[in-house]
């Protein structure tokens, strides 16, 4: 039964990764007007404090909640595919939510928020950690501090993401926005079917 919840676990965690690289291929050639930082900068006309700049990554795009600074990839700044201006809005909905409970936790211990959360592959490395029982034992507790950061970002995602998607008129990027809030329910699930595998070597061991 371990076993099977462990396969799970990284099963699921594969997929979401393997869901959002489909839908890069699939968004990239569709081109439109604006690029990322032109729908950024618009989404974000109000709210003159926010930097928004070009950085010397091609594909990894970040907001800095301490500078209050987007930092758009090189891909994401300079096109004007659909994935791109995923990022660029989702960005600026991760701005316009800086004051969000959530991201107030948050960020007393990180400062950078990409557009997923990246603290499933943490999770993939534990999981086949966490054999033993002590090992276990430790793993629950490594686990459901994973989970508590994993639900604050996904609640900061999804209320960046309500901000910002009546103002994005293309149905393909919003049509990403909703995915993306999707695969970061479904690695918090990825999370919860592991804490379960924990429990059942602890009491089955």
């Amino acid at each position: 039964m371990e076993d099977i919840l462990l396969y799970l676990v990284v099963g699921l965690i594969i997929l979401g990764y393997i869901i959002i690289f489909v839908a890069y291929m699939a968004n990239n050639g569709k081109k439109n007007k604006e690029t990322g930082y032109d729908l950024a900068f618009k989404l974000l006309e109000k709210n003159n404090s926010t930097k928004i700049v070009e950085g010397k990554n091609l594909f990894f795009s970040e907001y800095n909640v301490q500078r209050d600074a987007i930092r758009l990839s090189n891909r994401s700044y300079n096109n004007s595919d659909n994935f791109s201006l995923f990022v660029g809005s989702l960005m600026a909905g991760y701005a316009l939510e800086k004051r969000n409970g959530s991201l107030e936790i948050m960020r007393k211990l990180f400062k950078n928020y990409h557009f997923m959360s990246f603290s499933s592959l943490l999770i993939i490395v534990l999981v086949f950690l966490s054999n033993t029982v002590s090992d276990a034992k430790i793993g629950v507790l490594l686990f459901i501090v994973i989970l508590f950061y994993q639900y604050l970002f996904f609640d900061f995602g999804n209320k960046a993401t309500l901000k910002i998607k009546d103002n994005v008129r293309d149905t393909g990027v919003k049509k990403l926005l909703n995915l993306n809030v999707k695969i970061n329910l479904l690695f918090m699930v990825a999370t919860v079917i592991g804490i379960i595998r924990l429990i059942l070597i602890l009491f089955v061991k």
